[in-house]
């Protein structure tokens, strides 16, 4: 005969189970489509420099796309450059801002899956401990700087469970005033990298 407290186990061991295979599969969901992306961004690459033929639409979705690649490095800031060349630089640099931004929404999804996807490591868990304390600060620093780190910063945000508003906020107003001075500097100086490609 089963006793209440047995019962009570078995159930809370049958939760952690199913919590635990959710976590799996999003993990799991969230690593196809980087895969994926990663593949598409590979595979059509000489298409990349015909978005800018779209417009602000080529912009946003080509960076959306860019950066929702998970620790690849990506050709969002080209993209930006090279449409603020014949677009205007301030539209360009808020427009690919937000969409660079959408992008990373996905890393932070992957975080979300739980602490298993980035294993124990002590870089990593200085880079949680970090955002947990200081997510808004944390966040606008990292997405402002041009470097290819920020998609750890998003894994990491998104384990310490930081709200998604903490987290975009300052993420679309570091990406946005990064990519409108590179915008404004590439145009300035006409800049255009891909149409070197």
């Amino acid at each position: 005969m089963v006793t209440r407290k047995q019962q009570c186990i078995e159930n809370k061991a049958a939760d952690q189970v199913r919590k635990n295979i959710k976590r799996f599969m999003l993990a799991a969901f969230g690593l196809l489509l980087s895969l994926f992306i990663i593949f598409l961004s590979i595979k059509y690459s000489d298409t990349i420099k015909e978005w800018k033929q779209y417009g602000f639409l080529g912009l946003f979705a080509g960076c959306f796309l860019t950066n929702a690649s998970i620790f690849m490095p990506t050709i969002s800031i080209a993209l930006v450059v090279s449409c603020a060349y014949s677009l205007n630089p301030f539209l360009c640099g808020i427009i690919g801002g937000f969409g660079t931004a959408c992008g990373e929404l996905v890393g932070y999804a992957f975080g979300r899956s739980g602490r298993a996807v980035m294993g124990n490591n002590r870089f990593f868990n200085r880079i949680e401990t970090f955002t947990g304390k200081y997510a808004f600060l944390s966040v606008l620093l990292f997405s402002f700087l041009p470097i290819p780190i920020f998609d750890i910063v998003g894994v990491a945000c998104g384990i310490s469970r930081v709200k998604v508003a903490y987290f975009f906020t300052p993420c679309v107003i570091g990406k946005v005033i990064k990519m409108i001075i590179i915008a404004y500097f590439s145009s300035k100086f006409n800049i255009s990298p891909l149409e070197s490609f």
